[in-house]
């Protein structure tokens, strides 16, 4: 498997309205961290947004980390969050596949 190249390495403020974390991309892999004090709830689904306190549910300073082996396929779709209150922060890093590669 080659090598994807760093997409993106940042971070995404989060309150309780939904935010897109990430949009629909060609991931090899990628890592969120709530770096905040207040939880967080990650929704994949390229039909729903996030909801308070379902899906995936980061506390602080825990982290959700998805990529392509052992015969699975990483999320490509879009990831949303939204926040248990005011002052969420996330951390994200994000690889794709190289294009000049085919992959």
């Amino acid at each position: 498997m080659a090598l994807g190249r760093l997409a993106r390495n940042g971070s995404v403020a989060v309150d309780t309205s939904v935010v897109e974390v990430s949009d629909m991309k060609n991931r090899q892999s990628f890592s969120i961290m709530n770096t905040g004090l207040t939880t967080i709830s990650l929704f994949l689904s390229d039909t729903e947004g996030a909801v308070a306190g379902s899906g995936i549910v980061l506390l602080p300073n825990s982290s959700l980390t998805d990529s392509d082996g052992g015969g699975y396929e990483c999320w490509k779709g879009q990831i949303t969050a939204i926040g248990s209150g005011a002052g969420g922060t996330l951390a994200i890093m994000e690889r794709i596949y190289n294009p000049q590669i085919g992959r």
